[in-house]
């Protein structure tokens, strides 16, 4: 029997993909765990540090939502994460997705969401360093 949850939207069909309706989705391990509506920072660059800024999102993810609150100062290695952030059309098809390596956070701040229904972090800002981004597709 199929199981219905109830979000911020409303009842959604199992299976339903919460980040479908934003152009700009991160990926953790296989998994989204984000969708934002602007990004900034993949143009080529020459330095050794990169980064890319994601602004107006969302997750629902318990454990990325925890991970970017993480305060910055307490990051090492061991707590960095290879995302991929996969660039959508207007139709929703993939357009081309980057593998960002070793990501942490510089930056980042909340909006606070009033919904109590729902279990989404809302993202104003979120900045990613990383040291080596590739495309993938």
């Amino acid at each position: 029997m199929s199981r219905f949850t109830v979000g911020s939207a409303g009842v959604r069909l199992p299976g339903d993909d919460p980040y479908k309706s934003f152009r700009f989705r991160l990926k953790s391990d296989g998994r989204s765990v984000g969708g934002f509506g602007k990004c900034t920072g993949l143009a080529t660059s020459s330095t050794k540090l990169e980064l890319v800024l994601l602004e107006r999102g969302v997750t629902r993810n318990a454990a990325f939502a925890s991970w970017i609150g993480t305060p910055t100062a307490t990051w090492g290695a061991d707590k960095r994460k290879d995302l991929v952030l996969e660039i959508c059309n207007e139709a929703g098809q993939l357009a081309a997705a980057y593998l960002l390596q070793g990501c942490w956070v510089t930056k980042f701040q909340g909006m606070p969401n009033l919904d109590a229904q729902s279990n989404e972090v809302v993202i104003a800002t979120l900045e990613l360093g990383t040291k080596h981004r590739t495309r993938t597709s």
